[in-house]
């Protein structure tokens, strides 16, 4: 049983990095797009601002889960650290 859930974690987990991965590289691309076809051929296209506004926010939901999967996730420690006593 525990090997079990250790396999669908670990499919998981790599389903939400390749996920992200994914996004971000579409991002990356739109980004361009959006670039060039501004000041190259001076006329914008409207489409890509919102497909990279909501590719950001899905990656930054799936980015979260896989941090948190991983634990990998951010931390402040400065109060953990005044109470522990390190410098």
């Amino acid at each position: 049983m525990k090997n079990t859930f250790a396999a669908i974690k670990y499919w998981m987990d790599k389903i939400l990095s390749i996920a992200c991965a994914i996004l971000l590289s579409f991002m990356t691309i739109l980004v361009l797009i959006q670039v060039f076809s501004r000041y190259v051929l001076n006329s914008p296209v409207a489409f890509t601002e919102e497909l990279v506004r909501y590719s950001l926010i899905w990656t930054g939901f799936i980015g979260a889960a896989y941090a948190f999967s991983t634990r990998e996730h951010m931390s402040l420690t400065l109060v953990r650290d005044k109470f522990t006593g390190k410098a």
